[in-house]
């Protein structure tokens, strides 16, 4: 099933993406072909070998609202302290349209990162019906040998939103996305 999924479209156009982004430094980076998993909130975990850095937070309280007076700004400042409290290297919000919310850290245009995340998104939904898992949310994708993209399909109010992240492997991601999300989802609502 896997041949078949690394066979798609979306993940064959999510990789030509990924190497443009790159450039001439993929070579330099070791950048190789990903795999490509999809999880979902049924599937139980499997153990890792031990982090180097776990965020422990407790998903079932949302933080409080962050500060600024408009959306865009509340937004970036949940990016920002995601990526500061959980030590990642980015994150963006788009929309299912692929038209970028909020940006942090982005190594290439604003634009080309939120399209890539709506690539991605379409990816997570081809790969859910494939393998009969219409839960999944979830992408995680090996982008060299060091770092990794997760990528978090939500719902608020009805319309289909993206949260794309890069950070290291060895990071357990998964808490700190899911309290960026409810804060996200209250900020969206």
């Amino acid at each position: 099933m896997m041949r078949s999924l690394t066979d798609c479209s979306e993940i064959k156009e999510a990789l030509q993406i990924v190497t443009d982004l790159l450039g001439p430094e993929a070579e330099k980076i070791g950048f190789h072909i990903p795999r490509a998993e999809i999880r979902t909130e049924q599937a139980q975990p499997r153990p890792r070998p031990k982090p180097a850095k776990a965020v422990a937070r407790d998903v079932a309280v949302p933080p409080p609202p962050p500060p600024g007076n408009f959306r865009s700004e509340q937004l970036d400042h949940a990016l920002s302290s995601m990526c500061m409290r959980g030590d990642f290297k980015g994150a963006v919000l788009a929309d299912s349209d692929g038209l970028p919310l909020s940006v942090y850290e982005s190594p290439v245009s604003i634009e080309i990162v939120a399209a890539f995340t709506s690539v991605l998104g379409a990816a997570i939904e081809k790969a859910a019906s494939m393998l009969g898992e219409h839960g999944a949310d979830n992408l995680s994708m090996d982008i060299n040998y060091e770092d990794k993209i997760l990528l978090k399909k939500f719902t608020v109010a009805n319309r289909l939103y993206y949260m794309m992240i890069i950070c290291s492997q060895e990071l357990d991601q998964r808490s700190e996305v899911e309290m960026t999300v409810e804060q996200i989802s209250a900020i969206l609502d």
